[in-house]
């Protein structure tokens, strides 16, 4: 009896670290390598606007104005986007096949945003990149190769170190 008492802290110990990783790579798994071309996506008053990945590496956040989660992180997004805003783009995209442009309008001044947030009007983008919620985040390098993703909601610490891995 006394041995099992040695040797179940150690399985307990082992239990939590193998249930910690799994955490951490659910939140910042590393992608199946997708290279993107440069692309063009209306803005919010139909203006197009070109993605181009060679002068910054770039951040795509997918995002719709009725989740929750997406509200929750908002307010951490911008606090990076101001930080890094000269060393890295950061691109809201509404699916707004799936939202409402008034909606999205309201999220844009409730959350102070002042990154561009550009319309994926057929999802294209969205489904190309395989997201399967929201916020979905894509980090791009400058050769416009996906190098990580969250998708949904995570630790602003989780989300602050992407933003730094990106510019290594």
């Amino acid at each position: 009896m006394s041995k099992l008492k040695k040797v179940f802290p150690i399985i307990i110990i082992m239990i939590t670290i193998v249930a910690l990783l799994g955490v951490v790579k659910y939140y910042t798994k590393n992608v199946a390598v997708t290279t993107l071309d440069a692309f063009e996506l209306k803005d919010m008053v139909e203006k197009t606007n070109a993605v181009r990945f060679d002068d910054k590496p770039s951040v795509l956040l997918f995002f719709t104005s009725w989740c929750p989660y997406c509200n929750q992180d908002a307010p951490e997004v911008v606090k990076l986007h101001q930080e890094f805003k000269d060393k890295i783009n950061l691109y809201g995209i509404n699916v707004i096949a799936r939202d409402d442009k008034e909606e999205v309008e309201k999220y844009i001044t409730k959350h102070n945003i002042e990154y561009p947030v550009l319309l994926d009007e057929g999802s294209e983008l969205y489904n190309k990149l395989g997201a399967q919620g929201f916020p979905s985040m894509f980090f791009v390098n400058r050769d416009g190769t996906v190098v990580n993703e969250i998708i949904g909601s995570a630790d602003p610490v989780v989300i602050a170190e992407q933003f730094l891995s990106l510019l290594n």
